[in-house]
């Protein structure tokens, strides 16, 4: 036998098999791709030096893991399909006397000239695009970064490397599934699972269970903390019940559309309905699976893009000005500010104006009742009764708000953020306090995004002196002085640089010095990261969905085919077949759309409270933004409809 008969026979296979391989070598090429350039991205950001390159860094590397392990499960799912429709044809070359080490071979020769194809034509396109990335990241992020293109060697090899063993894996499980299999088994293995599936009732009951339990987390949780510590549990019951559901409830569904004689008596009714019934076992993992990564492109394109159009509101909610301070409050304290502060500006020829000063005293607390306790008994308490405790004078409050409130000795004014305080006192260490009722605005003063907070507004500060004596775990009264600066940005980044000597200089004990350009660079640098992060794996998961449901499609097209050719025989005509197919796919397609439709509508509420974490509270943009989001995805969920509907029906048409 030649040297070169198994890989003619290779060729002659890749391209007999084009509609099932070609899709196949897309994805790999596209996800090769895609890893080499998240990877190239990684070790430039790392390389570079400009401010926030290890944020960045840090985002792109966690990307890569995302990439690299989808990549795994996606060749892995395709590759499946694929030697799944090759078995029979496997099958033949048994019974014509090709041996199992010949079967072997010639596999071992289809993956060697696949895994060739798919990573020249791979790191070929990642190259071709890198360069593009490297720009439309700049973009997002607002850098001004001079990065030389260039190739470079450590993300080659990895792409390289990682790809060598994902083929080589797949091989291993092609020639187990051939040296397990005898060649009966690999002619008959296109009619495996003509028998009807029972309802399996215990796993749809399990999958109801944990999508109702993934729900009523989403919808239970009151604060960013607890949506943070919850949310992946969340999504891991969801993501069980989906499948459970999809395996089970599916049959369980379409029996009851059978039991419906009006409904299943109809002639495009029951070829579809009887059809289906049959071959929902197998493919109710792939409708799970595309309904998950709906789910998943939806969730991700719909909370980064918020993040990055609401930056203003965030910039805005971290810092109540220009510049940020805070120091150990002591006596003549707010007179070395404020002359460290104008002094320092006149060097730089800025104007400092919107001055707001607080003296202020900050803990974390457990409420229970109207008791705000530092030290609860472990386990007594849930994540929804933790609070971080703002105290403040009312003197202070009215000089930075405008107000002119009042209180008499033991009376406070309240303001907490997410849920309202329903209690009449509130007891700080061994002292009650009466409410006398709700502060107008928010105090502008920097607070924790994860927890709920209180701000309080005491009578004077000798209250705050009295309730610092009772919690000795406070961090002292705190003297916070914000301000904005009018100039140019460079005289105002230079101040920022000189400014925390200055207050050294001045005597002052400084704990924090932050300022907003720093801030939106630290923003612009994380947030713009995920935000491209999100693009790229919200492209990278559509594709995934894409290529499931073309798998989908094709493989119940030559499952249909010998049904539809007799049935076209006996006289259905090509209208009816085409009317019976649209019917079929209908019935399951945008199945996996509505439920990933209502799994975001669900989770709408705890993604809003992660992003508050984030400091977004712009529940409406949100909103908006997985609106778009959905819009966007189904009319590209159509377009695929239409696609693929047309490619099962070509298979399955009868030729004149």
């Amino acid at each position: 036998m030649s040297k070169l008969f198994y890989t003619r026979l290779a060729f002659t296979n890749l391209r007999k098999n084009k509609s099932t391989y070609f899709p196949y070598l897309l994805s790999s090429v596209v996800i090769i791709s895609m890893f080499y350039i998240i990877q190239s991205l990684y070790y430039a950001a790392t390389d570079a030096e400009f401010y926030g390159a290890g944020t960045m860094g840090s985002v792109l590397e966690l990307g890569s893991y995302v990439v690299g392990l989808f990549a795994v499960l996606l060749l892995f799912y395709t590759n499946g399909f694929l030697i799944k429709r090759r078995k029979k044809e496997l099958g033949l070359y048994s019974i014509l006397g090709m041996e199992k080490r010949h079967i072997a071979r010639l596999l071992l020769c289809e993956t060697f000239l696949t895994t060739l194809i798919s990573l020249m034509l791979g790191l070929a396109l990642g190259l071709l695009l890198s360069k593009l990335m490297f720009l439309l990241l700049n973009n997002i992020t607002q850098f001004s970064i001079q990065i030389t293109f260039q190739v470079s060697l450590p993300p080659m090899l990895n792409t390289v490397l990682l790809f060598l063993v994902i083929f080589l894996l797949t091989l291993l499980y092609n020639l187990r599934h051939i040296h397990i299999s005898n060649p009966i088994t690999l002619l008959q293995s296109s009619r495996q699972g003509e028998k009807e599936p029972k309802t399996k009732w215990p796993l749809a009951l399990f999958g109801l269970l944990c999508i109702a339990g993934g729900y009523t987390i989403t919808l239970l949780v009151q604060t960013p903390f607890e949506a943070v510590a919850l949310f992946f549990a969340a999504a891991i019951l969801v993501i069980l019940g989906t499948y459970s559901l999809f395996t089970a409830g599916s049959i369980a569904l379409l029996k009851f559309l059978r039991s419906r004689k009006k409904f299943y008596y109809n002639p495009r009714n029951f070829i579809s309905v009887s059809g289906m019934i049959y071959r929902m076992k197998q493919h109710a993992a792939g409708l799970a699976s595309i309904c998950i990564l709906s789910t998943a492109v939806l969730v991700i394109l719909s909370s980064t893009v918020s993040l990055y159009a609401g930056q203003q509101e965030i910039l805005g909610h971290r810092y109540p000005r220009d510049i940020v301070t805070q120091s150990a409050y002591s006596e003549g304290v707010e007179l070395k500010i404020q002359q460290a502060s104008n002094e320092t500006a006149q060097m730089y020829s800025l104007e400092v104006y919107n001055a707001v000063s607080f003296r202020s005293l900050s803990f974390v607390a457990a409420k229970e009742g109207g008791v705000m306790n530092t030290e609860p008994k472990e386990g007594s308490i849930s994540a929804s009764q933790i609070y971080e405790v703002v105290l403040f004078p009312v003197e202070d409050y009215n000089r930075a708000t405008g107000q002119a409130l009042t209180l008499l000795p033991g009376e406070v004014f309240l303001y907490t953020k997410l849920s309202p305080w329903n209690e009449s006192s509130i007891q700080l260490g061994n002292q009650t306090l009466v409410v006398r009722g709700s502060l107008p605005e928010a105090a502008p003063i920097q607070s924790s995004q994860l927890s709920q907070v209180i701000q309080v507004a005491v009578p004077d500060l000798y209250t705050l002196q009295t309730i610092l004596n009772a919690f000795p775990e406070a961090e002292g009264i705190r003297y916070t002085y914000d301000f904005d600066l009018e100039g140019f940005e460079e005289e105002i980044r230079a101040f920022c640089s000189d400014f925390p000597n200055a207050m050294a200089d001045a005597g002052c004990d400084l704990i924090q010095a932050d300022n907003v350009y720093d801030g939106q660079q630290d923003f612009l640098t994380t947030f713009g990261t995920l935000f491209f992060i999100g693009l790229f794996l919200g492209v990278l998961f559509t594709m995934a969905t894409v290529l499931i449901i073309y798998y989908k499609q094709v493989s119940e097209g030559y499952d249909d085919r010998e049904r539809f050719e007799i049935m076209q025989k006996v006289g259905l005509s090509h209208q009816e077949v085409k009317k019976t197919i649209h019917k079929q796919i209908l019935l399951v397609f945008f199945l996996p759309l509505l439920i990933a439709v209502v799994h975001i509508a669900v989770a709408f509420h705890v993604i809003s409270m992660l992003l508050m974490a984030f400091g977004l509270l712009n529940t409406n943009l949100f909103f908006l933004c997985t609106l778009g989001t959905i819009l966007v995805f189904a009319l590209a969920y159509v377009l695929v409809y239409a696609m693929t509907a047309r490619t099962y029906y070509r298979l399955v048409q009868r030729k004149n």
